[in-house]
């Protein structure tokens, strides 16, 4: 780290201007340039690495280059500062800078001896195959060279059509050196699979059923489901209001043999009473039952279409996916009036 800062108060007045060599947002640039150099004065680092990257992209110059990778440089990324310094001291050579030139080369021969690569050996090819680290897809020619990389944690992927996807972390260290990244053989996936849920880590993963037929299977498992609930939900009521019917002509009976008896019996009101208010329940189940039943067979028969269209992956297995049992119960009682059900998937 002194070794570095020392470089850098050296050249100083080397780093300070721009030098623009390309139209973009001249104005834009400079701001976030300025406040880039503000933020490494107070040494916050990272946040001045993001202002000059941002200048940088937005109107590419030299000073701003050199800028980025000093910045870069002190941040510990020496991957990308060394690409940087190397970069400046190309376009500084082509400008005839030759002091900008001779600086930016001389840290990118030093931050070279502190480089850790990674080297991907793939041993089982598959047709189509892409690597991507960090989300950057690397060219077959990349396979098998050492690649700088900055210290840390990087994510890999290969991928390859039929296969299942392979994800790693790999952390690499500070120190100079090699990492090699073992790609295994992908595993064959049937063309007609469902996708993998992978393990961000070492890429494993659980075939789910998210297809559409697996959608429309499970679908009218539910409706179809739901439907035989709603039937025996009308079939409850519609018994009840017959029971109700049935209690409430008894009632009559009762009342019409009291008024035979004394003058004044009380229980003639109490037995008409009661067989009134049975009659007006037995004609609330009736329309209970008459609507849960048409729902229950009109949920049944929309289950039974999505079930007979669906095309079953694994006619051996008509339950690997989707609803495996499924109960209604009647609830009867003096105060319990239902039904109830229980499913399992």
């Amino acid at each position: 780290m002194k070794c570095t800062v020392a470089a850098v108060v050296v050249a100083a007045a080397m780093l300070t201007t721009r030098h623009s060599s390309a139209q973009g947002s001249p104005a834009v640039a400079e701001a976030l340039y300025r406040e880039g150099k503000r933020l490494l004065e107070l040494n916050r680092i990272p946040e001045a690495c993001i202002k000059f990257a941002e200048s940088q992209r937005t109107d590419p110059a030299t000073g701003t280059l050199l800028n980025l990778a000093n910045c870069h440089q002190l941040e510990g990324k020496t991957a990308s500062a060394w690409a940087e310094f190397t970069q400046a001291a190309e376009q500084a050579e082509h400008k005839g800078q030759t002091e900008r030139a001779k600086f930016a080369q001389q840290q990118a021969t030093e931050l070279q001896k502190k480089l850790r690569s990674l080297v991907f050996d793939v041993k089982q090819p598959s047709s189509g195959m892409v690597v991507k680290l960090d989300d950057q897809v690397l060219g077959n020619a990349a396979l098998g060279t050492p690649l700088p990389v900055d210290p840390g944690e990087h994510r890999v992927a290969v991928s390859a059509p039929n296969k299942k996807t392979w994800e790693y972390v790999v952390k690499v260290p500070a120190s100079p050196g090699t990492s090699r990244v073992e790609v295994p053989e992908l595993q064959s996936v049937a063309a007609d699979a469902p996708p993998v849920a992978l393990n961000k880590v070492d890429g494993t993963g659980t075939p789910g059923d998210t297809g559409t037929d697996g959608g429309r299977r499970n679908l009218g498992l539910i409706v179809g489901g739901a439907g035989v609930l709603a039937l025996g939900t009308g079939i409850f009521f519609g018994v009840r209001s017959v029971l109700l019917d049935h209690q409430a002509d008894e009632e009559e009976a009762n009342a019409k043999r009291f008024e035979e008896g004394p003058t004044g019996n009380p229980n003639v009101q109490r037995q008409r009473d009661a067989s009134i208010r049975d009659r007006d329940d037995a004609s609330t189940n009736r329309i209970v039952a008459f609507i849960a039943g048409g729902a229950g067979l009109a949920a049944v028969g929309v289950g039974i279409y999505f079930l007979a269209t669906t095309k079953s992956s694994n006619a051996s297995a008509p339950h690997a996916s989707g609803l495996r049992d499924f109960r209604v119960t009647p609830l009867a009682g003096p105060h319990v009036h239902g039904a109830s059900a229980s499913f399992a998937f």
